[in-house]
């Protein structure tokens, strides 16, 4: 088990990310073309951060960012209340949140905003196949949180996807 305070190494970045991209992936459909390209250049920025191990932006243009970008919600949808605004702020603010990102407790906030994320595609679309779907986020961001309590030798991923579906599975009757 890893400290919480401990920085976050690449490959969790990385990993957390991926898993990230995919439970976004479906809301794209349903968000403003700036909205997704401003998530994709934040998700990008941050793998280029962890990547070329610079240093993370400041609060401030972080905050700058916020306001602009609640701004173009308002402006997007005439209200920050409701189903798809909500939705598209939670989304903008769950890419910055990864720009925030320095230690364990900070990804294990954005794996926990994921797993609200995927049921919110709930609200848009309830077929066989969006179940699916989302099913396998969830098994990519359960093995993402299991990779995280790894600081040295941690199993391969398959490993790591094999467990995830057995945690899952022993937590159907729940």
């Amino acid at each position: 088990m890893t400290d919480a305070r401990q920085p976050i190494a690449w490959r969790h970045t990385l990993y957390l990310l991926l898993a990230l991209v995919t439970v976004c992936a479906p809301h794209a459909l349903h968000l403003p073309w700036w909205t997704v390209g401003l998530v994709a250049t934040l998700i990008a920025w941050r793998a280029y951060v962890g990547y070329a191990q610079r240093t993370l932006p400041s609060r401030w243009l972080l905050l700058l960012t916020a306001v602009v970008a609640t701004g173009g919600v308002f402006l997007s949808y005439r209200t920050v209340f409701g189903r798809e605004a909500g939705i598209a702020l939670l989304v903008i603010m769950l890419a910055l949140k990864t720009l925030e990102m320095r230690t364990l407790r900070d990804a294990m906030v954005l794996v926990f905003l994921g797993y609200f994320l995927v049921i919110t595609n709930l609200l848009y679309s309830q077929t066989i196949v969006a179940a699916l779907y989302m099913l396998a986020c969830v098994v990519f961001i359960t093995a993402t949180m299991g990779s995280l309590n790894y600081a040295e030798e941690e199993p391969p991923l398959r490993a790591q996807l094999r467990a995830a579906v057995l945690m899952l599975a022993q937590s159907v009757p729940l």
